[in-house]
């Protein structure tokens, strides 16, 4: 009954008449020629028919599937494309990457993550030279006594205090980081919500990335976005992340890094 009804919606609305048309000459063929009322060459000439009607289905279906390509491409142009902010995706988070970028900032850095899988004192020298130019730096970490920290890990296949161990890691380096440096502009925050993306953010500029079950986000494909385009308005996905990241931030624990062990 239902695909009745779809046939009859169909012709109503004049679509797929064609393939209707074929089935009906085709069924028609066999019938006739079961009971031995059709001649090979009324069997031939129908067939031909037949597969003509099949080949302007395919042509018209191939115009329209060109039609859509066609459109899609005019939509996704360059101007769509700077509106969005996207500007790339790379294959994995490259660490050497990230340092280049630091050096590069000039106003400020955002570490929004779970946790930093390198070590942070890895990151010890740019921090300090982005201090010393006045770089605001905020770095957001999922709070290990949080039971997202815990689902976290059990993502991940790991012990269920493997994420709480990881922020805690990256909690001591970074105190030592800025007790024997004397820096006063690093700030830290433990957030306890359900994580979603990563981000490190550079001025204007951000590398995003989605955690995937399983997998550590380093190693997933990492999508570089300008949050500001022409005119310095925010873009539509850099609007979103500045708006995600506020709230998080907002909501997140201080953490005193002078107490931190």
């Amino acid at each position: 009954m239902q695909f009745l009804r779809k046939v009859l919606i169909d012709v109503r609305q004049g679509e797929n008449i064609d393939l209707y048309l074929t089935v009906i000459i085709a069924a028609g063929i066999a019938v006739a020629n079961i009971f031995g009322l059709t001649s090979g060459t009324l069997v031939g000439s129908a067939t031909l028919a037949v597969l003509a009607l099949l080949v302007s289905s395919s042509l018209s279906n191939r115009h329209q599937t060109d039609q859509f390509f066609e459109l899609l491409k005019s939509y996704v142009s360059e101007n769509t494309l700077e509106q969005t902010g996207l500007v790339c995706v790379s294959d994995a988070l490259e660490f050497e990457n990230l340092k280049s970028r630091m050096v590069a900032a000039r106003k400020r850095i955002i570490i929004f993550d779970n946790w930093v899988c390198e070590n942070m004192i890895a990151f010890e020298k740019v921090l300090c030279e982005a201090s010393k130019r006045k770089v605001a730096i905020q770095i957001a970490l999922l709070d290990p006594k949080s039971s997202f920290a815990i689902q976290r890990s059990l993502d991940l296949g790991k012990e269920t205090d493997y994420v709480s161990n990881e922020v805690k890691r990256n909690t001591r380096e970074i105190s030592m980081i800025c007790k024997r440096n004397n820096l006063t502009n690093i700030e830290l925050r433990y957030f306890s919500a359900f994580p979603s993306l990563q981000m490190y953010t550079f001025d204007n500029q951000a590398l995003i990335c989605f955690y995937t079950y399983g997998i550590e986000s380093q190693y997933v494909p990492q999508i570089h976005v300008d949050l500001t385009g022409k005119n310095n308005e925010p873009t539509k996905i850099g609007r979103m992340l500045e708006e995600n990241f506020r709230k998080v931030w907002e909501e997140a624990t201080p953490v005193s890094l002078e107490e931190s062990n």
